[in-house]
């Protein structure tokens, strides 16, 4: 059956049609309204490359995939540069990948601590191999570099102090808590970058 003949015959828009066949929209999406902005090649290439930095341990937010996205669409011209996704979007592609979905993230400590194991080293060591020799980078170490951020407060927690059972001591805080983050990264070679300050942002 043609695509003329189906769209008269089902009362269905021949672009519809057309826009399945070709895969820009996946056959089993019902919903209407504005097409996906990428194929579905190109969305499964964003998913397989969350998939993976999943298994590495690092869970990306809301906002980063969305930022990653923009990105993608950036580098294969989809999208000018200035035009950037929204947390809206995310909900769409959520929903077109029912696999893919946002969960809490563990406590830091308690990840460092199950990290420790032989299994998880060797299961780090063997997952940066594969990263290694896909994209060739045995003999690039200046390609290769550590990210590290550490967030640190104005307010410290003051030491005890030595006091009479009829006074106590005070001391001077900045009332409530402000957190500065911190980023380091260096290259495999030694190459180091300045370090990056993050302070908290102006309402």
């Amino acid at each position: 059956m043609s695509q003329r003949k189906a769209a008269l015959q089902f009362n269905v828009p021949r672009q519809t049609i057309r826009d399945r066949i070709t895969g820009k929209i996946s056959p089993d999406c019902l919903t209407t309204g504005r097409a996906p902005a990428f194929s579905l090649e190109e969305e499964a290439r964003i998913v397989e490359h969350v998939k993976s930095m999943a298994s590495y341990g690092y869970g990306y937010t809301r906002q980063e995939v969305t930022d990653l996205a923009t990105d993608f669409a950036n580098t294969i011209k989809i999208k000018p540069r200035n035009d950037e996704f929204t947390l809206r979007w995310f909900e769409g592609f959520i929903k077109r990948w029912p696999e893919r979905r946002v969960v809490k993230s563990r406590s830091l400590e308690i990840l460092r601590a199950k990290c420790g194991s032989v299994a998880y080293v060797e299961k780090y060591f063997a997952s940066l191999k594969e990263v290694v020799l896909k994209y060739n980078l045995q003999d690039k170490p200046h390609f290769i570099f550590n990210v590290n951020e550490k967030g640190i407060t104005l307010n410290h927690k003051p030491p005890n102090g030595v006091s009479g059972i009829e006074c106590t001591t005070s001391s001077v805080t900045s009332g409530r808590s402000s957190t500065t983050t911190i980023l380091g990264c260096g290259s495999a070679s030694g190459f180091a970058v300045p370090p990056y300050f993050v302070f908290e942002g102006k309402k």
